[in-house]
């Protein structure tokens, strides 16, 4: 693989480098998100205006109400937004196959946009799996949840069509060409605040304060970190909306 990275004149960068660029390129949207001075502005709209978002913040308000009408337990809700986070990488996977490959002089060989598309699908979905095998040592087996499938289908469904609208309304919306490089770490960053809410207010309702107040702050909070992360990953588009 190193021949693909010979030197043109600049020191020599292998795969390992390509990787640890990517990375980093892949929390530029967050980085750039919070140094934007216009950042409060940007929430703004999103919230008030950007029907993705309102979309989205229906989507887990209808989350709730199931959640409520049905007493779930917090398995149910826990495992209801891991689907939603699978269903995040699945529309980031199109995303890759739609961006283009990134031209660094410091690499003579870029890899193909497919290949870090099923790069980007095999370990986001070994992440996942990952994940799953700690949200079922801790709530409960995915195999228990699968005998209640109903229960969750519905919000589940929900939530894929709050993603698949986000997608197609931005889809021929103007916007900073990314590299498939840069988007294929960016999912980890949209996901990660929204999980660690999960996990930790998920946590407290488990093991010893789980009431309706605790349910309604969860996903009141998780509401808010799905949100804010939505704008992260939307600010030029929801920018040159403001323009």
């Amino acid at each position: 693989m190193r021949r693909h990275f010979r030197n043109r004149g600049l020191k020599q960068r292998p795969l390992q480098d390509w990787g640890n660029l990517a990375i980093r390129e892949g929390t530029d949207s967050l980085v750039g998100f919070l140094s934007n001075p216009k950042r409060e502005a940007v929430l703004r709209k999103a919230v008030l205006k950007d029907p993705t978002v309102i979309f989205l913040i229906l989507s887990n308000i209808l989350t709730a109400a199931f959640a409520i009408w049905l007493n779930w337990s917090v398995a149910a809700i826990v495992w209801t937004y891991w689907i939603q986070s699978v269903i995040i990488g699945f529309f980031y996977f199109f995303k890759i196959l739609q961006a283009k490959t990134a031209q660094d002089p410091r690499f003579i060989y870029q890899p193909p946009v497919y290949f870090v598309a099923l790069f980007f699908a095999f370990h986001y979905g070994f992440f996942h799996l990952i994940y799953a095998g700690l949200l079922s040592g801790v709530f409960g087996s995915f195999g228990s949840l699968l005998s209640n499938l109903p229960i969750i289908a519905v919000p589940s469904v929900i939530f894929f069509i709050s993603h698949l609208f986000s997608f197609l309304y931005y889809l021929n919306k103007p916007k900073v060409q990314k590299t498939a490089r840069q988007l294929m770490f960016e999912p980890y960053v949209r996901i990660l605040p929204m999980h660690l809410t999960v996990m930790f207010v998920g946590f407290l309702m488990f093991f010893s304060f789980g009431s309706f107040l605790m349910l309604v702050i969860f996903i009141f909070l998780k509401t808010i970190a799905d949100v804010f992360m939505h704008a992260v990953e939307h600010t030029e588009q929801i920018s040159q909306q403001m323009a």
